[in-house]
């Protein structure tokens, strides 16, 4: 299970954003799917992955992830690749 706290929350596109070491993981991998749960509430939503992004020389620079059901104040969870 991960936590709000692990990421930072872009008021502007409603999205939580975090580094992959922040998450404890290794260089490369990924979470295929997510459960966070609120720091504050104790909800728990869970999210898919959406897209793989990377840089033109090919290397993966982060990854979305979207919400499985509906969400009225987060729109999708963003994984940067350290």
């Amino acid at each position: 299970m991960l936590y709000t706290d692990q990421f930072t929350f872009n008021t502007e596109t409603c999205t939580l954003v975090t580094e992959a070491s922040s998450l404890g993981l290794e260089p490369g991998k990924l979470f295929k799917s997510m459960m966070i749960q609120s720091s504050n509430t104790g909800l728990v939503a869970s999210f898919l992955l959406f897209q793989t992004h990377r840089n033109t020389d090919g290397e993966v620079t982060h990854w979305e992830y979207l919400p499985t059901g509906p969400m009225k104040n987060l729109a999708r969870v963003v994984v940067f690749n350290d």
